[in-house]
């Protein structure tokens, strides 16, 4: 259950940036990192190491410690570029 509250509040960051430039390069970042890290096989490996350690992740704390900080981060940098546009 508390995974699906920090989707949404993910999902909920990243759609309310889509009407300003930043949300546009956050798009633009995660495509290219998906689409560079794809088709190069070291760079697979990191990037399947990172989502197995954001989905797959057995040790609880730093599981716990990931997902509460990564749509911090997020929501972080949209009220830094929010207030820097204002």
């Amino acid at each position: 259950m508390f995974f699906l509250l920090l989707v949404m509040i993910f999902l909920h960051v990243l759609l309310s940036m889509q009407t300003h430039w930043y949300g546009w390069l956050t798009d633009a970042v995660i495509i290219a990192i998906i689409c560079i890290f794809t088709p190069i096989a070291p760079l697979r490996a990191v990037l399947a190491g990172f989502f197995q350690m954001i989905m797959l992740n057995s040790n609880a704390v730093l599981h716990a410690g990931e997902q509460d900080f990564t749509p911090l981060l997020l929501f972080l940098s949209y009220r830094a570029c929010r207030s820097g546009a204002g």
